[in-house]
């Protein structure tokens, strides 16, 4: 077996990626949780130090390594983000997992929406959306800012017409 270190692995990975044509990173989006439920299998079994959790790790890995090119991010700089974003955090252990210590924000909610968002909708709404439209159209963020960019082009236009009238 050839020893590769971990940059030359990540060009070979890259370049078998390419080679292949695995190059919807949704479809290795997918592939990434398959690969994490074998790898859920092999842990809720209790089989930690074993060939087949080996290859699980190592399937994620290339996996993740694959789909992030796709993306056309480098994983060196993903990796390395996350860890300055963790390296100093402060948190405890709780069963096993770290729990990050945060100061607690609170959102405000209308009946569990957050309050941004109920605003967005009241808005589409004032603009003759149906609330039929709305839902169908609730991920479409191109058509709700196309919305929200001609609701503030008539909001500057009253304010400029007002400024202008208060000159005369």
């Amino acid at each position: 077996m050839i020893d590769y270190d971990i940059n030359d692995l990540t060009v070979r990975i890259y370049n078998w990626f390419d080679e292949k044509g695995l190059n919807d990173p949704i479809m290795q989006f997918a592939k990434l949780n398959e690969e994490v439920g074998e790898m859920a299998h092999e842990l809720t079994r209790g089989r930690k130090d074993t060939a087949a959790m080996k290859d699980s790790v190592g399937d994620v890995f290339i996996t993740l390594v694959g789909m992030s090119h796709h993306l056309n991010l480098d994983i060196s700089e993903c990796i390395n983000m996350a860890y300055q974003a963790i390296r100093n955090r402060k948190g405890k252990v709780i069963e096993g997992s770290f729990v990050k210590e945060e100061v607690e924000t609170v959102e405000p909610t209308v009946y569990g929406f957050e309050l941004k968002h109920v605003e967005m909708a009241r808005m589409l709404l004032e603009e003759g959306i149906t609330p039929h439209e709305l839902k169908e159209h609730m991920h479409d963020f191109e058509w709700i800012a196309d919305i929200i960019r001609k609701d503030l082009e008539r909001q500057m236009q009253s304010t400029v017409s007002s400024i202008i009238k208060g000159v005369k």
